[in-house]
């Protein structure tokens, strides 16, 4: 609503058109336009209907925000799931999705898994190893798969700081109007000079909370990202201190909670205080 909340009425009073696309293809309408394809929508779990409905209203508001949900309920299905509502209404631009190198190829197989439309290319030197281990192995007519890279070696790869070599892979996802890149957080801390620039449609932090530290080189580069629409995916959004849900809502929603020592001063270091063995009852 006009407050910024979740209005769950509005989701349950869903208005279902059944035009047909093409021959098979139909769409559900969300208020304000997104049109989400049939197939991915009746495949959602009811809170992950909730939650890309949310990630709607925070788009119309031309803001981010933060999806908390426990590992293994989603999160990476909703985030995909909104994006190609995004494309197939014809409101997607290039996005850059930041997570972990162990979860590269996850979300590229999401991404094709659930959008096939979706134009994906990963920024790591383990894919262009992948790529041409491959190559190899059907030349020697062997088994790529057997034979390629195990998933150690995947996590192993050190991130490369010959950026130039990069060029021609950021250009296609740019020049695509399905284009989804999918890099890591080290990667655009080496590559901030090609990637910072660009205006992209989302940017999505998976493990978010890798920017807890305000100071931290990594999160400064994520804080550069040109784009209002910023989401952080993250089943642990405070682990040790309040200071790090500022630095979360610092990148989603710049000046939000004020800056740090205002709200350090008035937030976290009362509420640490009251938490005391021998805090005053006002305390």
């Amino acid at each position: 609503n006009a407050n910024g909340c979740l209005d769950t009425s509005s989701c349950e009073s869903l208005e279902v058109h059944d035009v047909e696309l093409s021959e098979h293809e139909s769409y559900v309408t969300l208020e304000g336009g997104l049109k989400i394809p049939d197939n991915i929508f009746e495949a959602l779990f009811d809170y992950q209907k909730v939650g890309v409905q949310w990630l709607w209203e925070l788009h119309c508001q031309d803001t981010g925000g933060i999806i908390g949900d426990e590992m293994g309920l989603g999160k990476t299905i909703q985030v995909l799931s909104f994006l190609a509502a995004l494309h197939f209404s014809g409101m997607y631009k290039p996005s850059i999705i930041v997570c972990p190198v162990t979860l590269l190829r996850q979300w590229k197989r999401e991404a094709k898994k659930w959008y096939p439309k979706f134009h994906v290319e990963l920024l790591h030197d383990s894919a262009q190893d992948l790529a041409s281990k491959k190559k190899r192995a059907e030349s020697d007519g062997t088994d790529s798969e057997s034979n390629s890279s195990s998933d150690n070696d995947y996590e192993r790869s050190v991130p490369s700081k010959n950026t130039r070599k990069w060029e021609t892979l950021i250009n296609r996802v740019m020049r695509s109007e399905s284009g989804l890149l999918i890099t890591t957080y080290e990667q655009l801390r080496i590559l901030g000079e090609q990637l910072l620039h660009i205006d992209w449609g989302y940017a999505v932090l998976d493990e978010g909370h890798k920017i807890r530290n305000p100071n931290a080189e990594v999160t400064l580069a994520c804080k550069q990202l040109q784009t209002i629409h910023r989401i952080i995916m993250t089943g642990a959004p405070i682990q040790n201190k309040l200071s790090e849900l500022w630095s979360l809502f610092d990148f989603v929603f710049p000046g939000k909670l004020g800056v740090l020592p205002v709200f350090e001063a008035e937030f976290a270091v009362p509420i640490a205080v009251g938490g005391y063995s021998n805090a005053s009852p006002l305390q």
